[in-house]
């Protein structure tokens, strides 16, 4: 597919505590976030991958790497149940659409 100059934003969201209680949950979770993050990019666009926004301070850290790549629209993956300080409660920072969907990694996405 021809490369476009649109950059697509993406982050999961999930709770930290759950990581030690269940082996391997993370790296499951962050491996259907990646399955996402290539259905993303088959359609041409680039995607900056925030990774997993799972306490507060990694979505400040997430908040400030989604504005520095200058995103057109940040997708949100719900992973498991996180805490509501984890979905941007600085999203207006990015200057960019929040699109909050919980989806497959084998949905069609149109763009």
């Amino acid at each position: 597919m021809k490369k476009n100059n649109i950059r697509v934003g993406l982050f999961g969201i999930g709770l930290d505590t759950y990581w030690p209680q269940f082996d391997g949950l993370l790296d499951s979770l962050m491996g259907y976030q990646g399955e996402i993050k290539e259905k993303i990019a088959s359609f041409g666009v680039e995607v900056a991958d925030a990774g997993m926004v799972d306490n507060p301070v990694k979505e400040r850290e997430a908040a400030d790497f989604l504005k520095s790549q200058d995103v057109e629209i940040v997708f949100l993956y719900v992973s498991t149940y996180a805490l509501s300080s984890t979905v941007f409660t600085r999203g207006s920072k990015t200057k960019s659409t929040l699109s909050d969907t919980q989806f497959a990694a084998d949905c069609t996405i149109r763009l």
